[in-house]
């Protein structure tokens, strides 16, 4: 009976790990605001193309990446005080599915909310990731 069961979880869990993933498209895309990259990508390398397509960046999968939008790209070259003080708001919006999507840069206002039992949103990624990936939590 164990010898059984054991294939039979082994069979279960192949057929799991075999089976591929399923996403939508997102269509309808448009970007609101101005502190954005679109960042193609030609198979081997990604660049900034500021004026790549959104329908082309935004499709392909791990085989034949299509590119990426970063969202509040100025981020990375703020000062701690500068991001601090930052409330803009960059969205990608859209449909997946034939339902309404929008994605959105965050803010120091939002990392440091708190999203229940006196965490903020920063700590429960993190801890979330950390954890994620095998290496303890935050």
């Amino acid at each position: 009976m164990k010898m059984w069961l054991g294939a039979s979880i082994i069979a279960g869990i192949s057929a799991i790990a075999t089976t591929p993933a399923v996403a939508g498209s997102l269509t309808g895309a448009t970007l609101i605001g101005s502190d954005y990259l679109k960042i193609a990508s030609d198979g081997t390398n990604t660049f900034i193309d500021p004026s790549a397509s959104l329908s082309t960046l935004l499709q392909g999968d791990a085989s034949d990446p299509g590119g990426n939008v970063e969202l509040f790209a100025s981020s990375e070259t703020l000062s701690n005080f500068q991001y601090a003080l930052f409330n803009d708001v960059t969205s990608l919006t859209g449909q997946i599915g034939g339902k309404d999507i929008t994605l959105s840069s965050l803010t120091s206002a939002d990392w440091f909310t708190d999203v229940g039992g006196g965490i903020t949103l920063a700590q429960k990624w993190f801890s979330d990731a950390l954890t994620a990936n095998g290496l303890g939590s935050y």
